[in-house]
């Protein structure tokens, strides 16, 4: 966790404390049997692509790199319909629909803007809202 939030984020080190919550506690050993963001790409693309009338765009994670989404996105043929925005998450949930989301606390943001949530249990893992 910390080496997510300090090399890969590029949050300076003194400034990031880790400390821990029991309903992650068994998230590293189950992502190594596949990434929480693989499984819940795989959803969230069989989704849009049962969909077609659905807009849909994707927030990453500021740890997550786009190259392996968009490469995902031309495995299922949705280049031009799912969109990656760069943006700042509070426009992005407030000109939403509804949200899709897995083991996050986007969760918990977008129920507090009342906006509806879908929230994919892709691991078995505990979730910020179950």
């Amino acid at each position: 966790m910390r080496s997510t939030l300090v090399v890969i984020s590029s949050y300076p080190p003194a400034s990031v404390a880790v400390g821990g919550g029991p309903a992650y506690d068994g998230l590293a050993a189950m992502m190594q049997a596949m990434p929480v963001e693989q499984a819940g790409q795989s959803l969230s693309f069989a989704a849009a692509v049962r969909m077609p009338q659905v807009q849909w765009a994707i927030k990453l994670h500021p740890s997550e790199g786009e190259e392996r989404w968009r490469e995902r996105l031309g495995d299922y043929g949705l280049q031009g319909r799912m969109k990656i925005y760069r943006g700042h998450l509070n426009e992005l949930l407030c000109a939403c629909d509804v949200v899709v989301s897995w083991y996050s606390t986007v969760i918990l943001e977008a129920a507090l803007r009342n906006r509806p949530v879908v929230s994919m249990n892709t691991l078995g893992c505990l979730a910020p809202v179950g």
